[in-house]
């Protein structure tokens, strides 16, 4: 549906922020996130917190950054939120090369397959082994969302 560019910039108003862009710095994270209380994994998809990311790419993230989903925000390291921060990037940069990823029917505009599926590490892998550590990955429930991790690497 078409919509003005000013009804476009009140839905738009109420997201986070692109990820991606320069201007979302590691402070501006640090700024964020620090407002933020409860779970990691349930702040990263927030869209309102930062824009973009969903189930998938945030099991991901936290895989990459070694930080258990379950960790609520305050027991994070400076340390850890920057492995976080850092894993933002790289997650989503390798999905947007790869094209997405295609769990069902999700296609790219060309109608292929999103390839970066093929690259995940945790996300619907329970009972595989962590590609890290060789223990079984886990899954269990956060916010209403399946949420897949090491529970040995992921601290």
């Amino acid at each position: 549906r078409l919509v003005t560019k000013e009804r476009s910039d009140e839905l738009l108003s109420d997201l986070g922020p692109e990820p991606l862009d320069k201007s979302f710095t590691f402070d501006e994270f640090l700024r964020i996130i620090s407002k933020r209380r409860g779970a990691i994994k349930k702040a990263l998809m927030d869209q309102k917190v930062i824009a973009g990311i969903g189930n998938i790419y945030a099991d991901e993230i936290l895989w990459l950054a070694k930080v258990n989903p379950f960790r609520t925000i305050d027991t994070l390291s400076q340390k850890e939120l920057k492995e976080i921060y850092n894993a933002i990037a790289k997650v989503l940069v390798r999905a947007i090369k790869l094209r997405g990823t295609s769990t069902s029917d999700f296609r790219d505009p060309d109608g292929n397959k999103g390839a970066y599926g093929d690259q995940r590490k945790v996300y619907r892998m329970t009972g595989q082994p962590c590609p890290r550590d060789g223990h079984s990955i886990e899954r269990k429930t956060l916010g209403g969302r399946g949420t897949h991790f090491c529970p040995v690497c992921q601290l």
